[in-house]
């Protein structure tokens, strides 16, 4: 018995007919992963950049006021609550000794009232330094924070 013709045309269209469908199908789940990728970056951004705004915010009362409230310190530490998920321990650990620094600048403010004038005169001096290690701060920002907000490809 033999084949026709036809019969083995028909056979390799529905093969090639499957072929383009899978690489259609393919493409385009490839494209899919491509833009959850994109998104997921986008996102990391966003949160990695709002933890960068609120060291800012700490920085800008800082320097603005040579102080900082509890208020402000609390708004720091809630806008940087989810650093350890989006950054690596050297910036958890930055994050920490900010914290420690503006906590210490308070406690030198306070001290300023103090009756001993001994004591008054260190405490200025002592909020002098840390006033000086906030400016230094602003300096390094972007290269504590730039690898972690680049946009490309990762």
């Amino acid at each position: 018995m033999s084949s026709s013709p036809w019969l083995i045309v028909l056979a390799f269209c529905q093969v090639l007919t499957a072929l383009v469908v899978g690489g259609v199908g393919l493409y385009f789940a490839d494209q899919q992963r491509k833009n959850a990728a994109a998104k997921l970056r986008l996102d990391l951004f966003e949160h990695r950049y709002k933890v960068l705004d609120a060291v800012r915010r700490l920085l800008s009362a800082i320097v603005e006021k040579g102080n900082v409230s509890l208020e402000e310190l609390g708004n720091f530490s809630l806008g940087t609550v989810n650093a350890d998920f989006l950054f690596d321990d050297g910036i958890a650990k930055y994050l920490a000794e900010l914290r420690n620094h503006a906590a210490t600048l308070m406690t030198h403010t306070a001290m300023l009232n103090s009756p001993n004038q001994v004591e008054r005169t260190e405490a200025a001096k002592r909020k002098g330094e840390e006033i000086g290690w906030f400016l230094a701060q602003i300096e390094t920002l972007n290269s504590k924070f730039g690898a972690f907000l680049k946009l490309g490809e990762q």
